[in-house]
């Protein structure tokens, strides 16, 4: 004896539709993990080496998660990657500052900000100069404006 099961068209499309984004979320997480691996492997062996960053990059322009770049943005990111590095000069002037600027005074930040503004200004950057005294606190720029300044100016 043999049995024979109908469905109706349109709960046999909604069972279609339903396999098909299964697909698709399997292949969305299938592309996630490569990206992943792929990010680990950039990390640990491209990045170190700016060549060997750009024949991975223009070898690897597509992906299903659009991750990575084309061949003509490669460079753009290898240059970026490699201004970020840790061992660029002012990666580590970033690092310590940010370490003594964690055991500084309010007073004291105050006090290296103005000074790092005055090194930028006559060195003829004043826009970044600028930038650095946005940073300050407002009571640093009422004591300045009333003729008092932090720190090495002032007597102990």
């Amino acid at each position: 004896m043999t049995a024979a099961l109908s469905v109706p068209p349109e709960s046999h499309q909604a069972a279609l539709d339903l396999q098909q984004q299964r697909r698709e979320a399997q292949l969305d997480e299938l592309a996630r993990r490569q990206a992943a691996a792929t990010m680990r492997f950039l990390r640990q062996e491209c990045f170190d080496n700016p060549a060997s960053a750009r024949l991975f990059l223009m070898l690897n322009a597509s992906s299903r998660l659009g991750v990575f770049p084309n061949a003509d943005q490669a460079e753009d990111v290898v240059t970026e990657v490699n201004k970020w590095h840790p061992d660029t000069l002012w990666v580590q002037v970033a690092r310590t500052l940010q370490t003594a600027l964690a055991s500084l005074t309010p007073g004291q930040t105050d006090e290296l900000l103005r000074l790092l503004s005055v090194m930028l200004r006559t060195t003829g950057h004043p826009s970044q100069a600028d930038e650095l005294n946005d940073l300050r606190s407002p009571a640093t720029d009422s004591a300045e404006a009333n003729g008092h300044s932090f720190g090495a100016t002032q007597p102990h």
